[in-house]
């Protein structure tokens, strides 16, 4: 897989299929931050970050290879739960739902940490400072709007960024250390 590469039009024709006859909010979110992540690429993309976003889709289909199945898929239930006599069979279809979301998040994550690696090395090299509040307050700002527009608490949304940014602040000074 190391060498695999699909054209960005091929990948992009894909997304927009899937996404064209899904229901909003959790996929128009995950289209906005695919397109954060990709804009600027011209023509391809690399097996990691490809990966990363099979997995957000097989978490919300209903699994793929490598992932729990999740029976019925996650994107025919939106809009409320279908009746199931057996609640031991709806919990264990949501909660197969929940590790495969989870187990995107991971490996979102890891790309996330992986850019801000590259801004510590960056930072380091041209002796800018590990961390920077001007844009910590406007990514608390942001995060906390698109946490209220997607229902989620805002409070949240801030200790989880800020624990995050706590984690990049470190690598970013282990890089300006030389470590």
């Amino acid at each position: 897989m190391d060498g695999f590469r699909i054209p960005l039009g091929e990948w992009a024709e894909t997304v927009i299929d899937f996404l064209g006859d899904a229901p909003g909010g959790l996929f128009d979110a995950i289209a906005t931050i695919l397109a954060a992540v990709y804009e600027g690429l011209d023509s391809v993309l690399s097996t990691p970050p490809f990966w990363v976003i099979v997995l957000v889709f097989a978490a919300l289909r209903g699994g793929e290879p490598g992932l729990r199945p999740v029976s019925p898929p996650l994107r025919d239930k939106v809009g409320g739960m279908s009746e199931q006599p057996d609640p031991s069979a709806t919990l264990v279809r949501l909660r197969g739902s929940i590790d495969n979301i989870d187990a995107a998040l991971i490996h979102m994550l890891a790309e996330r940490f992986k850019a801000t690696q590259q801004v510590g090395v960056l930072k380091a090299e041209h002796g800018m400072p590990p961390s920077d509040p001007a844009r910590e307050e406007q990514q608390i700002a942001r995060l906390r709007r698109l946490a209220a527009e997607a229902d989620l608490d805002p409070e949240f949304a801030e200790k989880w960024f800020n624990f995050v940014v706590a984690e990049v602040i470190r690598h970013h000074t282990a890089a300006a250390e030389g470590a």
